[in-house]
């Protein structure tokens, strides 16, 4: 049985996916261990690196041959473009997705660039120079690639029931993580009973 966890960059699905695998003993397939050394490269403010987030820069048959093979009764799977993917998406039979509205952009900014900074961005962060300032190339790597993808492109995460035809748990990736833990805890549950 595999469900799946979904949501863009700092919506709380790693998290969740990571605490719910120990109580439930599942195995976690995180998308993210699947880039490329190859991954697509872009220009960005005077750089060239490699741009993780387009579908591109995953190797999503790898990981569909790691499912494939994987015997495990019970497997999760932690991606930001959980749904880009056909050949994983259809090996789902349920999804909790974290998402985020436009208007959450600040609480999102935050969150990734205190993940990999250790502290927030500055407020005048597009005033000054990414060059010179790890925070403020971090800050503006998130609005401009990683934010403006995953919003313009919610195929990439987004499941509906009607399309998809499986169970789907939609949570706010700005509510308490509490709540959603204990709500991924409760679908999680109940979804289990009812394929027993």
């Amino acid at each position: 049985m595999k469900i799946g966890f979904s949501g863009m960059s700092t919506s709380g699905k790693s998290t969740v996916a990571k605490l719910m695998a120990k109580e439930y003993n599942a195995k976690v397939y995180h998308s993210d261990r699947y880039f490329k050394s190859d991954a697509p490269r872009c220009h960005f403010h005077g750089r060239s690196i490699r741009n993780l987030d387009l579908p591109a820069a995953t190797a999503w048959d790898l990981l569909y041959e790691d499912l494939s093979e994987d015997e495990s009764p019970l497997i999760f799977i932690d991606s930001f473009q959980l749904h880009y993917d056909e050949s994983i998406a259809s090996q789902l039979d349920a999804v909790i997705q974290f998402e985020y509205k436009e208007e959450d952009f600040q609480v999102a900014l935050n969150r990734r660039v205190i993940r990999s900074q250790g502290m927030p961005p500055p407020e005048n962060y597009h005033d000054l120079d990414p060059k010179r300032n790890r925070l403020v190339f971090s800050a503006l790597y998130f609005e401009e690639i990683v934010w403006s993808i995953g919003i313009a492109h919610p195929e990439y995460w987004k499941f509906t029931e009607e399309e998809d035809k499986i169970p789907i748990l939609t949570l706010s990736a700005t509510d308490p993580l509490d709540l959603n833990i204990e709500l991924s805890r409760e679908f999680i549950r109940q979804f289990l009973i009812s394929q027993k």
